[in-house]
């Protein structure tokens, strides 16, 4: 009884942790799962080594319902060292309308690289602010939108 009483907050503990070299991860709902083209969502980093390269990766879930093959996104991009702002085409489906996500219930969940070769100049704090990109003013049954960014390799 007592070894149960250690292992299973143990376990917990090991279940919350942050997997190596995830540098940052969260996600925000849509609201009413539309998202309007002037909503931007908004994520702050905190970068503390230029030395390296980082991985942006975007994840997002949408519904069954969404009636899109893809998606295009906005990145705009503000840290120490400057700002900028790049567009993203994202494939969601395949030719045959089968999605390249992975499904559970009515929600499909999606990782997509967005850079492989992030770098960053200066340590310290990034904003990320992610819009969609898309013909529809609102953008009916994404249910949320996030960004995981990861430690890459010294490219020298």
């Amino acid at each position: 009884m007592n070894l149960l009483r250690f292992c299973v907050p143990l376990l917990l503990l090991a279940s919350c942790s942050v997997p190596e070299g995830v540098v940052f991860d969260e996600t925000r709902p849509v609201r009413n799962r539309s998202w309007h083209w002037n909503d931007s969502l908004s994520f702050t980093a905190n970068m503390e080594d230029p030395a390296y390269e980082y991985r942006l990766i975007l994840t997002m879930r949408v519904t069954g319902a969404y009636r899109y093959a893809n998606m295009y996104i906005l990145l705009h991009t503000q840290g120490p060292d400057g700002s900028g702002v790049k567009q993203y085409p994202l494939l969601l489906a395949d030719n045959t309308g089968r999605w390249l996500g992975k499904g559970v219930g009515d929600l499909i969940s999606f990782e997509l690289p967005l850079e492989n070769r992030f770098r960053i100049l200066k340590k310290g704090s990034y904003r990320f602010s992610i819009r969609q990109n898309m013909r529809d003013e609102n953008l009916l049954h994404v249910s949320d939108v996030g960004l995981r960014i990861e430690k890459g390799e010294k490219p020298y």
